[in-house]
């Protein structure tokens, strides 16, 4: 396998991505910066209120990631352990969607690429969530920002105690989220231990069907290394299991953006 094989998406110019914020957006960053492909991703309560529109001025080049055999390719041309890029790690919050992306870095700049991105509709069920575009902050010199939607405030300015109380709450919130993130991390991985349970009962497999089951389900089941318990499985404790992937995958996807922006949240408000 070679750099030939890994999926490359173009975005033209003139394309829009999108944002949410607490603050007025601005171009001058550093690091990985993240953009939404829907206008409006997520409620204002948890990703921020402001919302601008960045056109791009120029096409951009990225790395498709949205399924977990991109992502052993990517593994083995840079010879890390797959673990280190795993979907999971992506989905564990800020920090770890940040360290994914730092083990991304020197295949990005080999091929020339400016980021990344995952589309949900060619998502497998491991790395399934929501669509999102992440890019070089150095990028951002070629982006325009287009439009900036800031609702109106409500009841003036807020008071100092008003503020720290906000700021308790996103530090409950963020307390909350790490707690949930954890919980569906195990519950993702849980549920591939029951898939492999499934895949090692069954006795035989058969047709076109069973085989594109029997690759998508054992993709990561394979490296738990686990023995089958229990009684026999059926196709339909397939189906279930890859069911319940999906959700989990989604909901994980939703909850570390959420922590994410907490925690950005919990950074602007007096402690």
């Amino acid at each position: 396998m070679t750099d030939a094989d890994l999926p490359i998406v173009t975005l033209k110019k003139d394309s829009k991505l999108y944002r949410r914020g607490f603050k007025q957006p601005v171009k001058k960053a550093t690091g990985w910066q993240w953009f939404a492909n829907e206008k409006g991703y997520g409620s204002a309560d948890t990703y921020g209120p402001i919302i601008s529109t960045w056109v791009l001025g120029k096409s951009l080049r990225l790395l498709d990631i949205s399924t977990s055999d991109t992502r052993k390719l990517i593994a083995e041309l840079l010879d890390i352990p797959v673990q280190t890029i795993d979907c999971d790690e992506q989905y564990s919050g800020g920090a770890g969607n940040r360290q994914v992306h730092d083990r991304f870095k020197p295949l990005l700049i080999r091929l020339k690429l400016q980021g990344t991105i995952i589309r949900e509709d060619d998502a497998d069920s491991d790395c399934e969530g929501a669509d999102e575009v992440v890019l070089f902050a150095s990028q951002l010199a070629s982006l325009t920002i287009d439009k900036v939607e800031t609702p109106p405030q409500k009841g003036g300015a807020q008071t100092i105690e008003e503020l720290r109380e906000s700021a308790a709450e996103a530090e409950r919130l963020v307390a909350t989220l790490e707690r949930q993130q954890g919980e569906l991390v195990f519950d993702r991985m849980a549920n591939r231990h029951d898939q492999q349970q499934a895949v090692n009962s069954l006795a035989a497999w058969s047709g076109p069907a069973g085989k594109r089951l029997h690759e998508g389900v054992t993709c990561e089941a394979r490296g738990l290394k686990r023995q089958r318990i229990g009684p026999p499985a059926s196709m339909g404790d397939l189906n279930a299991g890859n069911g319940r992937a999906q959700t989990l995958s989604q909901r994980a996807a939703q909850n570390a953006q959420a922590l994410a922006t907490a925690r950005a949240r919990l950074d602007t408000l007096p402690k």
